[in-house]
């Protein structure tokens, strides 16, 4: 009786272990963690990668002091190639200040194998540092570089390559503030994403009330944060010179007004001193000439000026 009890016994351990494979097998890797493999080719070219990663989780052992503040957040990354448009976003939570200076951004190339050729290969990861920034950007080609303090709030964008362009203002990175939108709204520029429009009332400006009629009538219908064009084109398609925007027969005064006030550099001169001044974000630019972050398998390091890893984020 005792054998047929055991015999019994040791069939039922059987059949639950039998559930339990088929359990792990059919149902648990489309939801559970588990090591998996995935593959892309890039259709005609010569060059594609294939992945292996390992899903038991992302535990990197953060190490940093600032890691319970500091986030990342992927911007666009997923999605943009351009390296003058790609960019992430590096965000103050915490309570205090926090210097980035001199921290280091690293992708996650060194953990995938390419198929270049019908060759696997290996690459190293790329590696870009926190640069300093201006916290004035004056526009006058004399800015004085500093260490890039998030306060509790603040966020850094941070593009991987550059503006380019160094015309009306050479753009460096730098710290936002009200006259930005200035810069945001010139055609020579492409912020991405865009600088908020947010400059300070037209009307508003001191002096304002001093003008003659016909000027406050022609400011009245100023946009936020634009500068004028002079010396162009008058409604009639003739060159004119001495008009603002198409309009002919200001006084002397009244242009001499508008090229002082409504411009990035105009306005940085009559604001800078407002309390309300500096905005919480920092524009970073890496100054790359090839995208940064892949479109998919990716994964962002942060580090601190000490090389203690500060936070990730994957997607």
């Amino acid at each position: 009786m005792k054998n047929h009890q055991r015999g019994e016994f040791n069939e039922g351990i059987m059949i639950l272990l039998a559930l339990c494979l088929i359990i792990f097998v059919f149902i648990l890797p489309k939801n559970s963690p588990g090591p998996s493999r995935s593959f892309l080719s890039f259709g005609d070219n010569n060059l594609s990668w294939r992945t292996e990663r390992n899903n038991y989780g992302l535990e990197y052992g953060y190490n940093s002091p600032y890691s319970k503040n500091i986030s990342i957040s992927t911007g666009n990354a997923s999605y943009e190639y351009q390296p003058k448009d790609e960019y992430i976003m590096i965000e103050n939570r915490g309570e205090e200040n926090i210097n980035i200076n001199g921290w280091k951004l690293k992708n996650s190339k060194d953990s995938k194998t390419y198929e270049v050729s019908g060759n696997l290969k290996n690459f190293n990861a790329d590696i870009a540092y926190i640069p300093k920034a201006v916290s004035l950007f004056t526009g006058t080609g004399y800015n004085l570089f500093s260490d890039i303090v998030l306060k509790s709030g603040d966020e850094a964008i941070v593009s991987s390559g550059s503006i380019g362009q160094n015309i009306p203002y050479k753009i460096t990175s730098f710290k936002e503030n009200k006259c930005s939108g200035y810069l945001e709204n010139l055609p020579e520029y492409e912020f991405n994403p865009p600088i908020q429009s947010n400059c300070p009332v037209p009307t508003r400006e001191p002096g304002f009330d001093s003008l003659d009629g016909k000027c406050k009538d022609f400011i009245e219908n100023f946009s936020s944060c634009h500068t004028p064009e002079y010396d162009g084109l008058d409604i009639d398609g003739e060159k004119c010179r001495g008009c603002v925007d198409g309009e002919d027969g200001l006084s002397n005064a009244c242009v001499a007004f508008i090229k002082s006030h409504y411009s990035y550099l105009g306005c940085v001169n009559n604001h800078q001193n407002d309390k309300d001044f500096n905005l919480r974000g920092w524009r970073i630019f890496l100054d790359r000439d090839w995208e940064m972050w892949d479109e998919e398998d990716e994964t962002i390091f942060l580090y601190d000026a000490d090389g203690r890893l500060v936070n990730t984020n994957s997607y």
